[in-house]
Protein backbone atom coordinates (compact mmCIF):
# COMPACT_ATOMS: atom_id res chain seq x y z
CA UNK A 1 0.00 0.00 0.00
CA UNK A 2 1.34 3.45 -0.91
CA UNK A 3 0.97 6.56 1.21
CA UNK A 4 -1.52 7.90 -1.36
CA UNK A 5 -3.96 5.18 -0.37
CA UNK A 6 -4.04 6.68 3.13
CA UNK A 7 -5.14 10.11 1.88
CA UNK A 8 -8.54 11.69 1.20
CA UNK A 9 -7.89 11.55 -2.56
CA UNK A 10 -8.82 7.87 -2.76
CA UNK A 11 -12.36 8.97 -1.82
CA UNK A 12 -14.20 9.77 -5.06
CA UNK A 13 -16.76 11.95 -3.25
CA UNK A 14 -13.95 14.07 -1.74
CA UNK A 15 -12.33 14.39 -5.18
CA UNK A 16 -15.57 15.42 -6.91
CA UNK A 17 -16.36 17.99 -4.22
CA UNK A 18 -12.84 19.44 -4.38
CA UNK A 19 -13.13 19.96 -8.14
CA UNK A 20 -16.48 21.73 -7.72
CA UNK A 21 -15.07 24.32 -5.31
CA UNK A 22 -11.45 24.51 -6.56
CA UNK A 23 -11.79 27.94 -8.20
CA UNK A 24 -13.05 29.37 -4.92
CA UNK A 25 -10.75 27.34 -2.70
CA UNK A 26 -7.40 27.93 -4.43
CA UNK A 27 -6.34 31.60 -4.31
CA UNK A 28 -6.10 33.32 -7.72
CA UNK A 29 -6.43 30.03 -9.58
CA UNK A 30 -7.58 31.70 -12.80
CA UNK A 31 -4.66 34.11 -12.65
CA UNK A 32 -2.26 31.23 -12.04
CA UNK A 33 -3.48 29.41 -15.15
CA UNK A 34 -2.81 32.54 -17.21
CA UNK A 35 0.70 32.84 -15.76
CA UNK A 36 1.48 29.18 -16.53
CA UNK A 37 0.08 29.64 -20.02
CA UNK A 38 2.18 32.75 -20.55
CA UNK A 39 5.30 30.96 -19.27
CA UNK A 40 4.71 28.08 -21.67
CA UNK A 41 4.03 30.40 -24.61
CA UNK A 42 7.30 32.28 -24.00
CA UNK A 43 9.39 29.14 -23.37
CA UNK A 44 7.53 26.81 -25.73
CA UNK A 45 9.65 23.91 -27.00
CA UNK A 46 10.75 24.29 -30.59
CA UNK A 47 10.07 20.66 -31.48
CA UNK A 48 6.90 19.65 -33.27
CA UNK A 49 4.35 17.73 -31.20
CA UNK A 50 6.19 18.42 -27.92
CA UNK A 51 5.64 15.97 -25.09
CA UNK A 52 4.25 17.60 -21.94
CA UNK A 53 4.26 15.60 -18.70
CA UNK A 54 1.63 16.61 -16.13
CA UNK A 55 2.45 15.09 -12.73
CA UNK A 56 -0.45 14.81 -10.32
CA UNK A 57 -2.57 15.94 -13.23
CA UNK A 58 -5.94 15.82 -11.51
CA UNK A 59 -8.69 16.33 -14.08
CA UNK A 60 -6.24 17.70 -16.66
CA UNK A 61 -6.88 21.39 -15.98
CA UNK A 62 -3.25 22.50 -16.45
CA UNK A 63 -2.76 20.33 -19.54
CA UNK A 64 -5.90 21.90 -20.99
CA UNK A 65 -4.38 25.36 -20.49
CA UNK A 66 -1.26 24.36 -22.45
CA UNK A 67 -3.29 22.64 -25.17
CA UNK A 68 -5.15 25.92 -25.61
CA UNK A 69 -1.80 27.44 -26.59
CA UNK A 70 -0.53 24.55 -28.69
CA UNK A 71 -3.08 21.88 -29.74
CA UNK A 72 -0.22 19.80 -31.14
CA UNK A 73 1.08 18.95 -27.66
CA UNK A 74 1.30 15.24 -26.85
CA UNK A 75 0.15 15.10 -23.21
CA UNK A 76 1.27 12.51 -20.68
CA UNK A 77 -0.85 12.70 -17.54
CA UNK A 78 0.00 10.88 -14.33
CA UNK A 79 -2.26 10.76 -11.27
CA UNK A 80 -2.87 8.25 -8.52
CA UNK A 81 -6.63 8.82 -8.45
CA UNK A 82 -8.83 6.75 -10.76
CA UNK A 83 -11.53 9.40 -10.53
CA UNK A 84 -9.11 12.14 -11.62
CA UNK A 85 -7.70 10.08 -14.50
CA UNK A 86 -11.23 9.34 -15.77
CA UNK A 87 -12.13 13.03 -15.62
CA UNK A 88 -8.93 13.94 -17.45
CA UNK A 89 -9.79 11.43 -20.19
CA UNK A 90 -13.17 13.06 -20.68
CA UNK A 91 -11.76 16.59 -20.63
CA UNK A 92 -9.09 15.80 -23.23
CA UNK A 93 -11.10 13.36 -25.34
CA UNK A 94 -10.92 15.60 -28.42
CA UNK A 95 -7.15 16.14 -28.26
CA UNK A 96 -4.29 14.33 -29.91
CA UNK A 97 -3.64 10.83 -28.54
CA UNK A 98 -2.80 11.26 -24.88
CA UNK A 99 -1.18 8.92 -22.40
CA UNK A 100 -3.04 8.55 -19.10
CA UNK A 101 -1.23 6.73 -16.32
CA UNK A 102 -2.76 5.87 -12.94
CA UNK A 103 0.27 5.76 -10.68
CA UNK A 104 1.36 7.35 -7.41
CA UNK A 105 4.62 9.27 -7.21
CA UNK A 106 6.10 6.45 -5.12
CA UNK A 107 5.23 3.98 -7.87
CA UNK A 108 6.37 6.35 -10.62
CA UNK A 109 9.84 6.68 -9.11
CA UNK A 110 10.23 2.90 -9.23
CA UNK A 111 8.37 2.26 -12.49
CA UNK A 112 8.70 4.85 -15.26
CA UNK A 113 10.05 3.07 -18.32
CA UNK A 114 6.81 3.86 -20.19
CA UNK A 115 7.25 7.62 -19.69
CA UNK A 116 8.74 9.17 -22.86
CA UNK A 117 11.38 11.89 -22.96
CA UNK A 118 9.62 15.20 -22.23
CA UNK A 119 9.91 18.72 -23.58
CA UNK A 120 8.08 20.30 -20.63
CA UNK A 121 6.95 19.14 -17.17
CA UNK A 122 4.31 20.73 -14.97
CA UNK A 123 2.96 19.77 -11.56
CA UNK A 124 0.22 21.55 -9.64
CA UNK A 125 -0.57 21.09 -5.94
CA UNK A 126 0.51 17.46 -5.86
CA UNK A 127 4.17 16.95 -4.94
CA UNK A 128 3.69 18.22 -1.37
CA UNK A 129 2.00 14.90 -0.60
CA UNK A 130 5.36 13.08 -0.52
CA UNK A 131 8.21 13.53 1.95
CA UNK A 132 11.50 15.32 1.35
CA UNK A 133 13.48 12.23 0.36
CA UNK A 134 10.83 11.18 -2.14
CA UNK A 135 10.65 14.72 -3.55
CA UNK A 136 14.39 14.65 -4.21
CA UNK A 137 14.04 11.31 -6.01
CA UNK A 138 11.06 12.59 -8.00
CA UNK A 139 12.99 15.69 -9.06
CA UNK A 140 15.75 13.35 -10.23
CA UNK A 141 13.22 11.40 -12.31
CA UNK A 142 11.87 14.64 -13.83
CA UNK A 143 15.37 15.84 -14.67
CA UNK A 144 16.25 12.53 -16.29
CA UNK A 145 13.10 12.53 -18.44
CA UNK A 146 13.41 16.18 -19.51
CA UNK A 147 15.17 16.90 -22.78
CA UNK A 148 18.04 19.43 -22.55
CA UNK A 149 16.57 22.92 -22.63
CA UNK A 150 13.26 21.68 -21.20
CA UNK A 151 11.52 23.43 -18.30
CA UNK A 152 9.93 22.15 -15.10
CA UNK A 153 7.13 24.24 -13.57
CA UNK A 154 6.22 23.36 -9.98
CA UNK A 155 3.17 24.94 -8.35
CA UNK A 156 2.68 23.84 -4.76
CA UNK A 157 2.15 24.77 -1.14
CA UNK A 158 5.43 25.55 0.63
CA UNK A 159 6.18 25.87 4.33
CA UNK A 160 7.11 29.39 5.52
CA UNK A 161 8.51 30.35 8.93
CA UNK A 162 5.93 29.88 11.69
CA UNK A 163 4.89 33.55 12.15
CA UNK A 164 4.37 33.95 8.42
CA UNK A 165 2.45 30.70 8.09
CA UNK A 166 -0.15 31.89 10.59
CA UNK A 167 -0.70 35.04 8.53
CA UNK A 168 -0.65 33.16 5.21
CA UNK A 169 -3.38 30.85 6.50
CA UNK A 170 -5.45 33.87 7.48
CA UNK A 171 -4.79 35.36 4.02
CA UNK A 172 -6.07 32.13 2.48
CA UNK A 173 -9.18 32.19 4.68
CA UNK A 174 -9.83 35.79 3.68
CA UNK A 175 -9.69 34.75 0.02
CA UNK A 176 -12.17 31.92 0.63
CA UNK A 177 -14.60 34.17 2.51
CA UNK A 178 -14.39 36.79 -0.22
CA UNK A 179 -15.09 34.18 -2.91
CA UNK A 180 -18.03 32.77 -0.97
CA UNK A 181 -19.56 36.24 -0.76
CA UNK A 182 -18.93 37.02 -4.45
CA UNK A 183 -20.24 33.68 -5.70
CA UNK A 184 -23.09 33.31 -3.22
CA UNK A 185 -21.70 30.09 -1.77
CA UNK A 186 -23.37 28.95 1.43
CA UNK A 187 -20.97 26.21 2.46
CA UNK A 188 -18.26 25.63 5.03
CA UNK A 189 -15.16 25.79 2.84
CA UNK A 190 -12.90 27.13 5.56
CA UNK A 191 -12.73 23.77 7.36
CA UNK A 192 -10.73 22.37 4.41
CA UNK A 193 -7.81 24.56 5.48
CA UNK A 194 -7.72 23.03 8.95
CA UNK A 195 -9.03 19.50 8.33
CA UNK A 196 -6.91 18.87 5.25
CA UNK A 197 -4.03 21.31 4.75
CA UNK A 198 -3.10 21.59 8.42
CA UNK A 199 -3.85 18.00 9.36
CA UNK A 200 -0.62 16.56 10.87
CA UNK A 201 -0.30 13.69 8.37
CA UNK A 202 -0.61 16.16 5.49
CA UNK A 203 1.30 19.10 6.91
CA UNK A 204 4.37 17.03 7.84
CA UNK A 205 5.34 16.57 4.18
CA UNK A 206 5.28 20.26 3.24
CA UNK A 207 8.81 21.58 2.78
CA UNK A 208 10.16 25.13 2.83
CA UNK A 209 11.01 27.34 -0.11
CA UNK A 210 14.70 27.04 0.75
CA UNK A 211 14.48 23.23 0.72
CA UNK A 212 12.80 23.22 -2.69
CA UNK A 213 15.34 25.61 -4.20
CA UNK A 214 18.18 23.52 -2.77
CA UNK A 215 16.75 20.24 -4.06
CA UNK A 216 16.18 21.63 -7.55
CA UNK A 217 19.73 22.96 -7.60
CA UNK A 218 21.22 19.68 -6.39
CA UNK A 219 19.27 17.83 -9.05
CA UNK A 220 20.96 19.91 -11.73
CA UNK A 221 18.31 22.44 -12.70
CA UNK A 222 19.45 25.92 -13.69
CA UNK A 223 17.61 29.26 -14.02
CA UNK A 224 15.66 28.37 -10.87
CA UNK A 225 13.30 31.13 -9.85
CA UNK A 226 10.10 32.04 -8.02
CA UNK A 227 7.62 32.88 -10.77
CA UNK A 228 4.59 33.63 -8.58
CA UNK A 229 3.69 33.60 -4.91
CA UNK A 230 0.51 34.10 -2.87
CA UNK A 231 1.07 33.13 0.75
CA UNK A 232 1.93 29.44 0.89
CA UNK A 233 1.04 28.96 -2.80
CA UNK A 234 4.22 29.19 -4.88
CA UNK A 235 5.17 28.64 -8.53
CA UNK A 236 8.80 27.67 -9.15
CA UNK A 237 10.65 27.06 -12.40
CA UNK A 238 13.85 25.34 -13.38
CA UNK A 239 15.47 24.48 -16.71
CA UNK A 240 17.51 21.44 -17.64
CA UNK A 241 20.62 23.03 -19.18
CA UNK A 242 20.78 22.56 -22.93
CA UNK A 243 24.46 21.61 -22.77
CA UNK A 244 23.72 18.41 -20.83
Amino acid sequence: MTEFEDTSWVNDEFTRHYLLIADSQIPQRSRLKKIIGSFYRFHAPQSSNPVVLDLGSGDGAMTAVLLGINPEIRPVLVDASEEMINRARRRLSGCLPSLFIKRSFHELIENNADIPACDFVVSSLAIHHIDTREKQRLFGFIYAKLKPGGWFLLYDTLLPPAPLEDWYIELWLEWIRDQKEKRGIDEDMESFVFNHHQAPDHHKNIDSLETHLSMLGKTGFSKIDIVYKFGIFTLLCGEKPDHV
